[in-house]
């Protein structure tokens, strides 16, 4: 199976800026394709490391957010406006809420954690 270079696109990625001066990053996103085994013509995008392409951000904006909703326990307004005031990045609380429930879909379920500790007693 050969991978083929498919087309790309140029996008727009906001990172967190030093002493309030913005970062804003110029991408080319690739996409790649292939025929797979059943014969359909595949694509997807090449994943970039430290970048959040799917939300426009870096890693560390969503850290950054994560860090002011659930470590310091910031309303979504609040982290929205602290994000913009310290870092020029530009977001909403519509987003942040996305990004809070995607984040926490990852962690393993209540269920997962007990039978985790269970497992390690042993």
């Amino acid at each position: 199976m050969a991978v083929h270079l498919h087309d790309s696109e140029i996008i727009s990625v906001q990172g967190l800026g030093v002493q309030g001066r913005a970062v804003r990053y110029q991408v080319k996103m690739q996409r790649v394709a292939y025929v797979n085994d059943a014969g359909t013509f595949v694509t997807f995008t090449l994943p970039l490391p430290g970048l959040r392409t799917d939300l426009s951000v870096t890693e560390e904006v969503v850290e950054r957010a994560m860090y002011f909703l659930v470590d310091r326990n910031q309303s979504l307004a609040a982290s929205v406006e602290l994000l913009r005031e310290l870092y020029q990045v530009e977001t909403s609380p519509s987003a942040l809420e996305r990004w809070k429930t995607a984040e926490a879909e990852k962690l393993p379920s209540v269920g997962e954690i007990v039978q985790r500790l269970n497992e390690k007693k042993r």
